[in-house]
């Protein structure tokens, strides 16, 4: 049986969010259909500043967001 759980979002998620956005854009649909410029543009490239960014958001906004857990791996994010 699939065990799913929700966890809420705090700046040490960063990383996992920008990853699972990543992999949506670059290993999704839309990949078969735009450049990879568009891809880019959408979700640039993983790198340590763009995590380093994204956690500063989180801590500076709060954001209520939940990350979504599929047997402890990270499958999506809101």
């Amino acid at each position: 049986m699939k065990n799913i759980k929700l966890k809420s979002v705090d700046s040490e998620s960063a990383d996992i969010i920008v990853n699972i956005h990543f992999d949506a854009v670059h290993k999704g649909h839309a990949s078969h259909f735009y450049d990879e410029d568009i891809l880019n543009d959408w979700s640039p490239p993983i790198s340590e500043a763009r995590i380093a960014d994204f956690k500063r958001r989180i801590s500076k906004t709060q954001p209520i967001a939940m990350l979504a857990y599929l047997d402890e791996i990270p499958i999506g994010f809101q």
